[in-house]
């Protein structure tokens, strides 16, 4: 297939899929705040799609989406909303008769029925592979399959053809966990980017159009209850708690039969969005982390005696940042590497606890030396009258590469 057959191939493909992809801008870090520097999906984008307005907020252009779908999982807070097709896929590939080895092509791939010979399973989704993210890969991992191959050579005559790096990081991810590392990561996944000579024709299954034998027909009620409830258990829809894709990323990783790799790399935590969270006595119990975050990590508790808590469930949390940003006093600090277990925990922890003073002025409770009788806002309003104080962001979602 050449370029212009490609291009027209996408073309169709995006017409007959319509414009899918959403953003929910209220659930956007810009939303949440002025000061966030989170530009993910606009970096990512490989149509220019998305951008920055002037008001600091993202926009998408429907007119200009192709519906690659890399969006939906490069946002940390779950903004965009696009078709799911893990739940069909997971579906088709538990009513295989082997899945040890599976091949995934894309949906415009030219001829996925020419392939190596080893895959037992050929599986062509309905749109592009970007569409499936870490937790996705990882998902595939845990119902079974030990190999995955995925067909990406179609990726150098495709318009979204920039995507490919993305989705061999995903993959990589993903495998990483399963083997406990990334030298051993091959032995899960195999990246095929040129054709090769010795390729035979083998059947292909579309998620479009399924292909359902009698015995695939019989097989779907015989199906072990337990295996209907991973599907139902990975595929489930957001809880209000945390989003779709870190919920799948951690139900998914629970469940590998495998030991979990006890340190996690710092660069494997920023591919993930992982982080392990302290904080130290400056906290002033100011609410602001516990307003800001948006899936409910860090919670701030005062109890009738002014007793309060601080604690943060890391498995909730997905590294945006905003909390490291807006920490007036930076009590917050990241840490990486750091062990599974911090890192997936859904009990929360507590990062800081004691019993708040109530200001003379406002009545506002806070945390400050006994010598102090008014909150920090009010100590701040009495030396400066007519003075402002802004916030200056750490630029922490800028340097995610960094631990």
């Amino acid at each position: 297939m050449n370029l212009f057959s490609m291009v027209s191939a996408v073309g169709e493909w995006w017409e007959a899929n319509g414009a899918n992809i959403t953003l929910d801008a209220d659930r956007c870090l810009h939303a949440q705040a002025k000061a966030a520097t989170c530009q993910r999906c606009v970096s990512a984008c490989p149509v220019n799609a998305l951008m920055l307005a002037d008001n600091n907020s993202i926009m998408l252009k429907d007119e200009a989406c192709v519906q690659c779908g890399l969006c939906v999982h490069v946002c940390p807070v779950g903004a965009f909303r696009g078709e799911d097709s893990l739940p069909d896929l997971l579906t088709v590939v538990t009513r295989l008769p082997q899945q040890h080895r599976v091949e995934l092509a894309c949906a415009v791939h030219p001829a996925p029925e020419i392939g190596p010979i080893q895959s037992q399973a050929v599986l062509q989704t309905r749109g592009c592979l970007a569409a499936l993210g870490p937790a996705d890969f990882l998902s595939l991992f845990a119902i079974g399959i030990e190999h995955l191959v995925l067909r990406l050579e179609a990726c150098a005559t495709c318009p979204l053809g920039q995507t490919r790096t993305e989705i061999e990081n995903r993959v990589t991810l993903a495998s990483q966990i399963v083997v406990a590392g990334p030298d051993q990561a091959a032995q899960k996944v195999t990246i095929i980017n040129q054709p090769h000579k010795d390729w035979a024709q083998r059947p292909v299954t579309s998620l479009n159009q399924p292909r359902q034998s009698r015995r695939d027909f019989f097989k779907s009620f015989s199906m072990v209850e337990t295996q209907q409830d991973i599907i139902r258990e990975l595929a489930a829809d957001e809880p209000p708690a945390a989003t779709k894709n870190r919920r799948r990323l951690l139900t998914a990783w629970r469940m590998l039969p495998a030991a979990i790799p006890l340190v996690i790399s710092p660069e494997l935590a920023n591919g993930l969005s992982l982080a392990k969270f302290t904080a130290d006595p400056t906290c002033t119990a100011c609410h602001v982390c516990d307003r800001i975050c948006p899936t409910g990590a860090l919670r701030l508790e005062i109890d009738d005696q002014d007793n309060y808590q601080l604690t943060v469930a890391a498995g909730q949390c997905v590294d945006c940042g905003l909390c490291l940003d807006l920490c007036e006093p930076k009590a917050l600090h990241r840490h990486l590497p750091a062990t599974a277990a911090d890192l997936l925990a859904e009990k929360p922890v507590v990062l800081q606890q004691g019993r708040l003073q109530r200001c003379r002025r406002c009545s506002a409770g806070f945390v400050a030396p006994a010598t102090s009788n008014l909150c920090p806002v009010c100590e701040f309003r009495q030396k400066h009258p007519f003075g402002n104080r802004f916030i200056t962001s750490s630029k922490h979602l800028a340097n995610q590469d960094q631990p």
